[in-house]
C-alpha cells in the first residue's frame, strides 16, 4: 500500500471515530434532557396536586364556617392588615398619604407593591366634561427584581384570593348632592381606564384624612373622580314612579304593564342653577338675552332607544317670576302706578315689562355631533298651574334632553344657539393666574391658576408662606378641568433653575409652580429700578390660521385661504419686576450738617447729659477735642446771657458734626474727658456705648443671618455644597435626610439646612461661625461676600 493510500485510510478512521464520539455525546445529551424534564413534569404534577389539596381543604374550611360570623369578620377589609405608602414628594392636597392597601392576611407584603405619583398629563386619563380630578393618580405596581422582572403576577395572586383588594385613596372632593365618588383603573399600561364603584372609607389610624375605597382585583394605576351622580332604578311589569336622588321633583313615571320584562335604565342629572343662566346672560348678551331659565340637564340610558309604551318624565324649571302671580287681581296697567325706583335702576336700554311677561318653553335634545336642536318627537305640557313642573311624555330615549324657557320673539335658530352657548359655559371654569414673590427673597416666586372663586382664599394662603410681594393677577379666563397649561417668560427675566413648567388645571386640586427667576441681562434695563420680564401662560387647541402663496415675492402678501392647525394659545400675561442689587453708597462728604443724626452711642440726648455734668473744665476738654479757639469764643458770645450748660451744648454739637465719619467718637470722647479728669463720664459713655451695641447686635442679627442664608443659596460654590457646610455646622444625619426628603430644589434644602442650624444654636448663632463654615471648604469668595454683608 502507498503512502497516501495508508495516510487516507487513517484520515477516515479518524472520521468516523470523532463521528461515533459525537454521537455518543448527543445520546448523552438527548438522555439527560429527557431525564429532566420527566424530573420537572414529575415536580409540576407533584406541585398542582398540593395545591389541590390545598385548595380542597381550604374549600372544605369556608363551607364549614360559611356563614357564620367568623366567615364575616374574615370577609370584613377592616380585619385586614393595612399597609401605608408615604406620599415622598409634596402632594397636591394632603402630603402625607399616597394611599392604603388592605389585602387578606398572607396575601401581600408591604415591600411587595410600589406606589408611584403620575402625573397627569402622561397618565392617558380624560375627564369628560363634568368629571373633576379630586386626587393624585397613583401607580400601584409589584416590585421588580434585578432582572427587571416582576416578584409576582398580581392578576394569578388575586385570582387565588376570594376577595378583592381593598384600596383606599385620599381625595378632596367637597360636599355635594348633584355628584359621587368613582375611581378610575387601569390594569396595564395601554389598556382602557375601568370605573370602579367607590365609597368614602374612614380610619381610626389616619382621622385627618379623607379617603375613598374601591376594591379592584388587581393592580394597576388609580384616579379619584368626582362626577355626576348616576341612580340605577329597575322598572318591573308593574310599573311605578322613580325619584331622581338629585332632584326630588324629577321622576319618571310608567303604567302598570307598559314593560313585560323588568327592565333597568339608568338616569342622570346635572343641575343648572340659576346663577349660572344669569352670568351667561350678562357675558354674552346678545346670543343670551332671551333666556329666562333653565331647567336640569336629563340623560337616561335604556337598553333600547325606543320603548313599546311611551313614559312620562315629571321635570322641573323655573317659572317666569315676571309673570303676575295672581292675573285675575292684577292691577291694571294704565292706572298702574310709576315705579319708585329712579330710571337708572332699570339698566341700560328701554324696560318692557309686557316683554318679559311672555315666554316661550322649548324641548331640546342633544344630536350626535353635539348640538342641541329643538325636537318634535317629544310631546311636553304644563304638570301644574305654577308652571314650574312639565310633564315630558315620549316613547324614545333621548341621549340628553333639556327644557329652556326664553321670550317669545326668539325663533328656533336664535334659541338653539343659546343652548349651545349655555351648555358650553357650564362645562368651562373661570380661573385666573396669580404671580406673588416672597417679600425676604423676590427671585423666589409662585405661579399659580385657581378659579375665580377662589382667588381670595389662595391669596390668604400664599400671604401665610410668605408670597406677599407683586401682587398680579389676570382677567378672567375659561378653561376645562384637566387642560394643559404651559408658563413661558418673555423680557429680562428667566428661570434660575430647571422645573417643570407645564401643568394641568383641576379646579379641586392645587395648580402651582414654585422656581427661582434671575436676570438675563444684568447691564440690560437702566432707566428702570428694577429687572422686568413677563410671565406668559399658554394653552393648545386649534388656530385659524392664514394660507399665503410662497410664490408671491411682494412685501405685503396678501392671504389666499385659511386653516385650522393644532398650535399653542396664549390665555395671560402678567408683569414680574426684580429689585435691581443696592449699589454702593458714596463716601461722605466732609462737610458739617444743619442736624445731629446719631451713627453710634453718640446722640443728642447723651451730649445734653454731658453739658450738664460738666463744669469749668469744658473749655480744657474743647482744646482736647480740637475745637478752634475762635469757635469757643463765638460760643461763649452767643451764650453770654443763657444758662450755663448752653454753651458746652453748642461746643460738643461743634465737634461731634466736625469729626470724620472714619474716626472712633467714642474712643475720642473718653479720651478728651480722661485728660480733664472726668473718670465718672468716661465710664457713663462706655456704659452708653455697650448698651447700643447689645441692642444692635440684637436688631439687626436676625435680618443678617437671614441675607447671609440667601447670600449662600444663591451662591453656585455655596449651594453645591450646602450639605457640606450644614454637616460642619453640626447639622444631623436625620435633619438633613428629613430636608432631602421634604424639598426638591437645592436652595429650599440649603435654606431650611442654615434655618435648622440657627433653631439648633439659638442665641449662639452667629454671622463669624457661618464665614468660618465656608471658609473650611475654601469658598473664599464666598466668605468675602459674608463679611461685607457684617461690615455694612
Amino acid at each position: 500500500m502507498s503512502v497516501q493510500a495508508r495516510q487516507t485510510a487513517e484520515e477516515a478512521a479518524r472520521k468516523a471515530e470523532v463521528a461515533e464520539k459525537a454521537a455518543k455525546e448527543k445520546a448523552r445529551l438527548e438522555e439527560d434532557k429527557r431525564q429532566k424534564a420527566e424530573a420537572l413534569a414529575k415536580k409540576q404534577a407533584e406541585e398542582e396536586k398540593a395545591k389541590k389539596e390545598l385548595e380542597e381543604k381550604r374549600r372544605i374550611e369556608m363551607e364549614k364556617i360559611k356563614g357564620t360570623p367568623e366567615e364575616q369578620e374574615r370577609r370584613n377589609p377592616n380585619n385586614w392588615p393595612s399597609y401605608t405608602f408615604k406620599q415622598t414628594a409634596s402632594n397636591d392636597f394632603d402630603g402625607s398619604y399616597a394611599c392604603i392597601i388592605r389585602a387578606m392576611p398572607g396575601l401581600l407584603a408591604q415591600n411587595d407593591v410600589a406606589v408611584e405619583k403620575i402625573n397627569q398629563l402622561n397618565s392617558g386619563l380624560t375627564l369628560d366634561n363634568n368629571d373633576e380630578l379630586v386626587g393624585n393618580i397613583v401607580s400601584i405596581n409589584p416590585v421588580a427584581d434585578n432582572d427587571g422582572q416582576a416578584i409576582f403576577n398580581s392578576n394569578e395572586l388575586m385570582s387565588d384570593s376570594d376577595e378583592p383588594l381593598s384600596i383606599l385613596l385620599p381625595h378632596c372632593a367637597p360636599r355635594s348632592t348633584s355628584r359621587e365618588l368613582i375611581v378610575m383603573w387601569r390594569q396595564f399600561q395601554d389598556a382602557d381606564w375601568v370605573p370602579l364603584e367607590a365609597k368614602e372609607c374612614n380610619l381610626e389610624s389616619v382621622k385627618e384624612a379623607k379617603l375613598v375605597e374601591c376594591r379592584p382585583r388587581g393592580l394597576g394605576v388609580f384616579a379619584p373622580i368626582f362626577r355626576l351622580k348616576t341612580d340605577n332604578h329597575v322598572i318591573t311589569k308593574k310599573g311605578g314612579k322613580f325619584t331622581s336622588s338629585v332632584d326630588g321633583r324629577l321622576c319618571v313615571q310608567c303604567r302598570p304593564g307598559s314593560f313585560r320584562v323588568n327592565t333597568p335604565f339608568t338616569m342622570q342629572v346635572q343641575p343648572v342653577d340659576l346663577a349660572s343662566v344669569s352670568d351667561v346672560k350678562v357675558r354674552f348678551p346678545e346670543e343670551c338675552g332671551g333666556i329666562i331659565s333653565s331647567s336640569s340637564i336629563i340623560k337616561m340610558e335604556f337598553p333600547t332607544p325606543t320603548l313599546k309604551r311611551a313614559i312620562n318624565i315629571i321635570t322641573p324649571i323655573p317659572a317666569n317670576s315676571a309673570r303676575p302671580k295672581r292675573p285675575m287681581t292684577a292691577v291694571d296697567k294704565e292706572r298702574a302706578k310709576p315705579p319708585t325706583r329712579p330710571a337708572s335702576a332699570f339698566g341700560l336700554g328701554t324696560y318692557n315689562k309686557e316683554e318679559e311677561e311672555e315666554d316661550a318653553l322649548h324641548l331640546l335634545t342633544l344630536d350626535s355631533d353635539g348640538n342641541w336642536y329643538i325636537t318634535n318627537q317629544m310631546e311636553f305640557s304644563p304638570q301644574n298651574k305654577k308652571g314650574d313642573l312639565i310633564s315630558v311624555t315620549t316613547d324614545i330615549i333621548p341621549h340628553k334632553y333639556w327644557l329652556l324657557r326664553t321670550k317669545a320673539s326668539l325663533s328656533t335658530s336664535q334659541v338653539e344657539a343659546m343652548a349651545d352657548r349655555l351648555y358650553d359655559y357650564i362645562h368651562r371654569r373661570l380661573a385666573q393666574f396669580i404671580v406673588r414673590q416672597k417679600a425676604d427673597d423676590p427671585t423666589d416666586i409662585a405661579l399659580v391658576c385657581v378659579p375665580s372663586q377662589k382667588v381670595d382664599k389662595t391669596i390668604r394662603k400664599l400671604d401665610e408662606e410668605g408670597y406677599t410681594d407683586c401682587n398680579k393677577i389676570s382677567q378672567e379666563i375659561f378653561v376645562k378641568e384637566g387642560q394643559k397649561l404651559e408658563v413661558r417668560f418673555r423680557g429680562n427675566l428667566q428661570p434660575d433653575e430647571e422645573v417643570d413648567l407645564i401643568t394641568s388645571f383641576n379646579s379641586q386640586l392645587k395648580c402651582q409652580i414654585n422656581l427661582y427667576i434671575a436676570e438675563i441681562d444684568k447691564y440690560a434695563q437702566k432707566t428702570l429700578s428694577s429687572y422686568r420680564g413677563f410671565a406668559q401662560f399658554f394653552t393648545e387647541g386649534m388656530v385659524t390660521k392664514d394660507i399665503y402663496d410662497e410664490s408671491d415675492k411682494k412685501k405685503e402678501k396678501k392671504p389666499i385661504g385659511s386653516e385650522e392647525v393644532w398650535d399653542s394659545i396664549k390665555l395671560a400675561e402678567l408683569l414680574i419686576s426684580l429689585p435691581k442689587p443696592e449699589q454702593e453708597a458714596p463716601k461722605p462728604l466732609k462737610k458739617a450738617k444743619l442736624n445731629l443724626i446719631p451713627e453710634g452711642p453718640i446722640d443728642e440726648a447723651l451730649l445734653k447729659q454731658l453739658s450738664s455734668d460738666l463744669g469749668d473744665e469744658w473749655k480744657m476738654l474743647a482744646s482736647h477735642l480740637n475745637v478752634k479757639k475762635t469757635r469757643i469764643q463765638s460760643i461763649m458770645r452767643n451764650h453770654v446771657n443763657s444758662e450755663s450748660d448752653g454753651p458746652i451744648q453748642e461746643m460738643l454739637l461743634t465737634w461731634i458734626k466736625r469729626i470724620p465719619r472714619s474716626m472712633d467718637k467714642v474712643k475720642v470722647l473718653c479720651d478728651a474727658l480722661r485728660a480733664v479728669g472726668r473718670l465718672d463720664l468716661v465710664e457713663d459713655v462706655r456704659d452708653k456705648e455697650y448698651d447700643f451695641n447689645e441692642l444692635r447686635a440684637e436688631l439687626y442679627k436676625e435680618n443678617l443671618l437671614r441675607q447671609i442664608f440667601v447670600k449662600i443659596a444663591q451662591h453656585h460654590s455655596g449651594l453645591a455644597r450646602w450639605k457640606d457646610i450644614a454637616q460642619h455646622l453640626r447639622v444631623t444625619d436625620q435633619e438633613l435626610s428629613n430636608i432631602e426628603d421634604e424639598f426638591s430644589s437645592g436652595r429650599e434644602r440649603c435654606l431650611e439646612a442654615l434655618e435648622i442650624w440657627k433653631q439648633n444654636q439659638g442665641a449662639n448663632a452667629s454671622p463669624q461661625q457661618l464665614v468660618r463654615a465656608v471658609k473650611y471648604y475654601r469658598l473664599n469668595d464666598l466668605a468675602g461676600e459674608i463679611r461685607r454683608l457684617i461690615n455694612q
